[in-house]
């Protein structure tokens, strides 16, 4: 498992989630959000405190089910940390659908 995206990426969970996984893997990490500058900013940060890892932000909206689908063949897991409630449903059909 090499490439990582973190859906809600620059938020609290998110950057928690982020922290963690640079700590303890030597995986690729994308945070994405639909703040495209908020990604850039925190994967920027990431990068000065974990200067050996490779961090980068990505505007994704994941209500927009069709880009969805087509961006997240590019990584080996996807990790939600935005409520469910708004994009569950999105989430599970472009995953199913990005064959």
């Amino acid at each position: 498992m090499n490439n990582i995206v973190i859906l809600g990426g620059y938020g609290l969970a998110g950057l928690e989630t982020a922290k963690l996984l640079l700590e303890h893997t030597n995986c690729n990490i994308t945070l994405a959000g639909r703040d495209h500058n908020k990604a850039i900013e925190a994967a920027n940060e990431l990068n000065r405190v974990y200067t050996d890892k490779n961090v980068r932000g990505l505007l994704l909206d994941a209500r927009d089910e069709n880009k969805l689908a087509m961006r997240i063949k590019e990584f080996d897991l996807i990790i939600v940390c935005i409520p469910l409630v708004e994009v569950g449903d999105n989430v599970v059909r472009a995953a199913i659908n990005a064959e």
